[in-house]
């Protein structure tokens, strides 16, 4: 099997309204294989590893880039998965508020 990683970028963003402070992360990253090449397809998927619930579920677009908006602060795992590729794993992703 091949092995599959994943480069991370988390950003937060403050959104300001007039009743109310929202604040949200956005989790992008670029899904590749060993030699640096780009994986499409890769199914993504983020769990609270506090309360242990899947929170979301992207796939891979055709640059192997992906994005995960909305995303409010805590601690996450987030794993890659394609047939014919060694799962990844990143755990204890934090995104603070």
């Amino acid at each position: 099997m091949r092995l599959i990683a994943f480069a991370l970028l988390a950003a937060s963003a403050a959104t300001v309204s007039l009743h109310a402070q929202t604040i949200s992360s956005s989790v992008r990253g670029t899904v590749t294989d060993a030699s640096g090449a780009v994986v499409a397809g890769a199914q993504i998927t983020v769990v609270d590893t506090r309360s242990s619930a899947r929170v979301r579920a992207v796939s891979s677009d055709a640059n192997g880039n992906f994005e995960v908006p909305d995303m409010q602060p805590g601690a996450y795992q987030i794993k890659a998965e394609l047939a014919g590729f060694k799962t990844f794993v990143a755990d204890n992703i934090i995104i603070e508020g």
